[in-house]
């Protein structure tokens, strides 16, 4: 029994020194001018860090939106430091806004803003080579023209302009109505020695898929011969697979499923080769465009042609590869990436 008694005193001496070693917050003894429930409520948040380009080569505006304050009592002030839209010079520059409301609470964040040197890129001729779908053969849902303004190298050349206009950015548009790729392979070499491209753009096999001694080892061993053609040269090529074909009648359905399989060995090569591939198969086939039918919306009332609307995603397709391969701004010099045939840096 005493040696019980002993352990409860131990126990109860115990317990009393957790709870007194415990760290406990001493109340103010006077009250703060701050009410109970408003203390911390006041809370800002800043816009995104802030990224643009300057047009002189010396410095930029850097415009933002205003920063997002919650809670506080009215009047609740904010300001941000430097101004939106201020001038900066190339590089980096801290910002920093506040917050204050009626009870003297107050709040700050801060964000990046970011003064890019002038677009440049390291290659500026381009050489747009393939068929119909490169000459600007417009299907709408109306009729089926060549419109060279709403071709993919028109626009490209025009969106390229824009990114880098200290620059003088050419395409040449060899694309030939008719070819098939077994036939162009042939007549890309004059198209390179006239032209003396930076890059060469390759996409053609869309009148070859439809025909009846059609083999896919034919015509990806001519695509691949055009790819030799330009490296052989010292051109860098990018190639990209084919826009989808609508399966509206029987030799339409089997040249829409010859493209899938020359598809994949378009992938092959750009494997293979080294070289950057783009999935216009994909970027077409998934594009929102004003549908002239539900299947393939951007792809016209002939079957095989896009729509203007569709040659537009394959020129923005175009140009974010471009930029993303050749574009020398961040770095001040071109590195080559690896690549993967989609485009990707691995």
């Amino acid at each position: 029994m005493k040696m019980l008694a002993y352990r409860l005193v131990v126990c109860v001496a115990l317990l009393g020194c957790t709870a007194g070693c415990q760290e406990t917050t001493t109340l103010p003894t006077v009250p703060s001018p701050l009410s109970e429930e408003r203390v911390g409520v006041l809370a800002i948040a800043c816009p995104t860090d802030q990224v643009v380009q300057s047009l002189n080569g010396v410095d930029g505006p850097v415009p933002y939106s205003p920063p997002q304050v919650s809670g506080g009592q009215a009047p609740v002030e904010s300001s941000c430091d430097p101004v939106s839209g201020a001038t900066h010079a190339i590089g980096t520059t801290a910002a920093t806004c506040s917050a204050s409301d009626d009870l003297g609470q107050t709040a700050s964040c801060s964000f990046v803003l970011r003064v890019l040197p002038m677009a440049k890129i390291s290659k500026v001729r381009f050489l747009a080579f393939g068929d119909s779908l490169t000459a600007g053969v417009t299907s709408e849902p109306v009729a089926t023209i060549l419109e060279a303004s709403k071709s993919y190298p028109f626009r490209l050349q025009q969106m390229l302009a824009n990114k880098y206009p200290t620059q003088t950015i050419t395409i040449a548009n060899a694309g030939l109505q008719g070819e098939k790729a077994t036939e162009g392979v042939s007549r890309i070499g004059g198209q390179l020695d006239g032209v003396r491209p930076d890059v060469v753009l390759i996409m053609e096999g869309t009148n070859d898929v439809g025909t009846p001694n059609y083999t896919v080892s034919g015509t990806g061993g001519a695509l691949e011969g055009m790819v030799a053609e330009a490296q052989a040269r010292g051109v860098d090529a990018i190639i990209a697979t084919l826009p989808p074909i609508r399966p509206v009648g029987a030799i339409k359905v089997q040249a829409s499923q010859n493209i899938i399989g020359l598809n994949g060995f378009i992938q092959s090569i750009g494997f293979s080769r080294g070289i950057p591939q783009l999935d216009l198969f994909s970027v077409v086939s998934q594009g929102s465009c004003v549908p002239f039918s539900t299947s393939f919306p951007c792809i016209g009332v002939d079957h095989i042609h896009p729509t203007a609307q569709g040659y537009e995603l394959m020129a923005q397709a175009f140009f974010n590869l471009i930029v993303q391969t050749y574009d020398i701004t961040a770095s001040g010099a071109h590195a080559p990436s690896r690549r993967s045939p989609l485009g990707s840096v691995r």
